[in-house]
């Protein structure tokens, strides 16, 4: 049943983990004391999200409808990280300081955008429930 998306089983996690600690390492350049506390507890979500979704993947069966709402769940949490990093990062309240943290992180968001919004996608084409 998960033959289309069983590519994002595999990834979805660890490229969130990833982006997550990049988000983080970029928080910690930024200047700015606003930007950097919001966008360390923005980066430390899909981290923590990471090991609650590896955590219930081994729980559930392989292929099973269960373990798509799995990935579909991680998948709304990254679109949603992604979009706190792009509409948050240019603004005036929350810059990142220095140009180039600022286009770091905007790229961390539409990876997280991409990321989630391909996943939530190929399980829609696939046949599944979208909704968490």
């Amino acid at each position: 049943m998960l033959k289309d998306v069983s590519w994002y089983r595999k990834n979805v996690s660890s490229l969130m983990l990833s982006l997550g600690i990049v988000g983080i390492i970029l928080s910690i350049l930024a200047p700015n004391p606003n930007a950097t506390g919001l966008f360390i507890v923005i980066s430390t979500i899909p981290i923590i999200m990471t090991g609650i979704t590896r955590a219930r993947l081994n729980k559930a069966d392989k292929g099973s409808l269960i373990e798509a709402r799995i990935i579909i769940e991680a998948s709304w949490i990254s679109l949603n990280m992604g979009l706190s990093y792009v509409v948050m990062s240019p603004s005036a309240y929350y810059s990142a300081g220095s140009i180039l943290t600022q286009i770091g992180l905007v790229v961390v968001g539409l990876l997280f955008l991409i990321l989630g919004a391909g996943s939530i996608i190929a399980h829609g084409k696939a046949g599944h429930v979208l909704t968490p």
